[in-house]
């Protein structure tokens, strides 16, 4: 009897250590269904020949091609860049292992390069480095943060948007040769030479320079830089997202097979938005640069053709100001002018969760409605004050009412030279500069949220609001793919036309939320058939082991199964084992 307790307790470990090997070995890219029928002998992952499938399921054969696409190794990268939108552009010498590109079509420059990580153990990391090193340099005169976001999926990427003036006129392919000699050899202090040179573009002194970094322990540092004059920006925005937005670098040991995702077009995707406003004493500068960029952010969602809401609360009540939810400009301007006579204890993260919680002053609105996607701006010039208002307790970043309904948290908060909470000036009288702005509380469940951060200095707020409005349609959007993409070889035709990649009259591609979104006279009409045809690495052991450590931590129904599985497994054979030793004890004893 005690080797059958023995037996069963080592059983009972067993069956824990297995499932902690599940997790950490299991490496073959699936679905999880198919993942988890594939470990109990039941299925088999999908093939890596290229595949086609709808987005409903159903097979089809179709014969679409991908967007053409140049390919380069760097380092243990693969690196795939849009041929049609870019090509190579020069060949630099010295401590570089990379490439550089121009636009074909457009005012854009860059290059993408294995890079020395001085001593950096993160994306991040390596990004706030970036950020001191630019704002050091005597030929910049600034280097502010438009947007700072985590890229979905497994690797540790950092996808930044950055303003950048200039102290003397300079050309994009200037820029990007002066960062690259800052910041893109791949030793410590090396020397770049033969850099490329500048072909029919325009010089200015303010830019806008878009950028991934990839961290991994084994295949180094991967930093992307893409630069264009700030006045050419709408026009080089596809092309530079299109680069640099965490789906077109891979591991250079990946295959890729070539997927079709078709959909029947269907009405207006539904978007809500809530924006927290700071109404304390310091916060009239910055309420009238958000007003001042309205028309701006109204114009890109409305150039989605979805059905969008607009709601604003303030960091000292969960109460809608006036009139509610709205798709009006002017009343949304009226409402984000919410005075400077609130409290000095601000906290947009309490009053956002209270309003999103039962009997909340949003919730009690009927929002977010049913089917919509929920974006929370956060605007405020200092810490959070969450725990005055809470009782004492502190305010959990990473599992909150955010992130338990998949509601993107963005803010717009004193973010310093690195890139991190802390002090800033603007040049249009915006400012951050109380003692507790290094608070980080929002700005981590921004990144924790899926969402986005921004510098609260700076000059322009629209660059923000359209990356907020562009994610939260894509958030709601119906026409989100099966698999990752490497974004730029996506095709789309509608109705078997083809659809151009911009803003305006075209498609995006939201990497966060994986999906399509249509603008202008692109948006398709109810009933149209959207063809979508792209590459999509196969390969990527690490994407699963994270996808499958995301799902446990959440909750998912790959954590259940195996979690599940396994205990009745284990149990049913302590049971067993169990019966038949009393049976001998029985038989001994007689």
């Amino acid at each position: 009897m005690k080797v059958v307790y023995k037996l069963s307790g080592v059983l009972a470990i067993a069956a824990l250590l297995s499932t902690v090997l599940i997790l950490n070995s299991c490496g073959k890219k699936s679905d999880d269904g198919l993942l988890w029928l594939g470990l109990m002998g039941m299925g088999s992952p999908p093939p890596a020949a290229p595949t086609t499938e709808e987005s409903n399921g159903s097979p089809e054969t179709t014969t679409a091609e991908t967007g053409s696409t140049s390919e380069e190794t760097v380092g243990g990268f693969d690196i795939v860049l849009p041929s049609a939108a870019v090509s190579q552009n020069g060949s630099p010498e010295g401590d570089f292992e990379g490439v550089t590109f121009a636009g074909t079509t457009t005012d854009t420059s860059g290059f993408i390069s294995v890079i020395f990580s001085g001593g950096s153990q993160s994306a991040t990391e390596v990004a706030n480095a970036l950020l001191a090193i630019l704002n050091a340099n005597g030929s910049i005169t600034s280097a502010t943060v438009v947007s700072s976001q985590q890229a979905s999926g497994a690797s540790d990427t950092q996808l930044l948007n950055l303003q950048v003036t200039t102290g003397s006129s300079m050309t994009p392919t200037d820029l990007s040769n002066l960062i690259l000699t800052l910041f893109g050899s791949n030793i410590e202090n090396g020397t770049v030479t033969n850099l490329p040179q500048p072909v029919d573009e325009s010089s200015d002194t303010e830019f806008r320079v878009t950028v991934q970094i990839t961290y991994d322990s084994e295949s180094g540092v991967l930093l992307g830089i893409g630069t264009s004059t700030e006045s050419g920006y709408d026009e080089a925005e596809s092309v530079l997202t299109g680069i640099l937005d965490g789906t077109n670098f891979g591991p250079s040991t990946s295959e890729q097979s070539v997927y079709t995702n078709t959909f029947i077009s269907v009405g207006p995707p539904k978007a809500d938005f809530l924006f927290v406003v700071d109404n304390s004493g310091s916060m009239a500068q910055e309420q009238t640069a958000v007003s001042n960029v309205a028309t701006s952010f109204f114009d890109r969602i409305e150039g989605s053709g979805s059905d969008f809401q607009i709601g604003v609360i303030t960091t000292d009540s969960d109460t809608l100001r006036s009139p509610g939810f709205t798709n009006g400009r002017t009343e949304f301007v009226n409402a984000i002018q919410a005075g400077i006579n609130g409290s000095g204890t601000e906290s947009g993260l309490y009053f956002s969760e209270k309003s999103l919680l039962p009997g909340g002053g949003v919730i009690s609105q009927g929002h977010p409605r049913s089917e919509s996607s929920l974006s929370v701006v956060i605007l405020s010039d200092e810490g959070d004050s969450y725990s005055s208002y809470s009782g004492g307790s502190t305010f959990d970043t990473s599992g909150n009412v955010f992130t338990s309904n998949n509601y993107r948290v963005y803010a717009i908060i004193g973010l310093d030279a690195t890139g991190q909470p802390g002090k800033c000036t603007g040049t249009n009288g915006t400012k951050a500069t109380s003692s507790n702005t290094t608070d980080t509380q929002i700005y981590a469940t921004a990144q924790n949220s899926g969402g986005a951060s921004s510098s609260i200095c700076s000059n322009d707020f629209s660059a923000f609001l359209d990356i907020i409005a562009s994610q939260g349609v894509g958030s709601a959007s119906a026409y989100q793919l099966t698999k990752t993409p490497i974004s730029s070889s996506i095709a789309v035709s509608v109705n078997g036309a083809a659809i151009d990649r911009n803003a305006e009259n075209g498609y995006m591609y939201d990497s966060i939320s994986n999906s399509l979104v249509f603008y202008g006279s692109a948006v398709p009409a109810s009933g149209q058939t959207i063809t979508v045809v792209y590459n999509s690495y196969d390969s990527n052991q690490v994407a699963l082991s994270s996808a499958m450590m995301a799902s446990i931590r959440n909750g998912g129904p790959l954590s259940l199964m195996m979690a599940l599985s396994i205990t009745l497994l284990a149990a049913a054979i302590i049971a067993i084992l169990w019966i038949v030793g009393s049976r001998r004890s029985k038989q001994h004893m007689a």
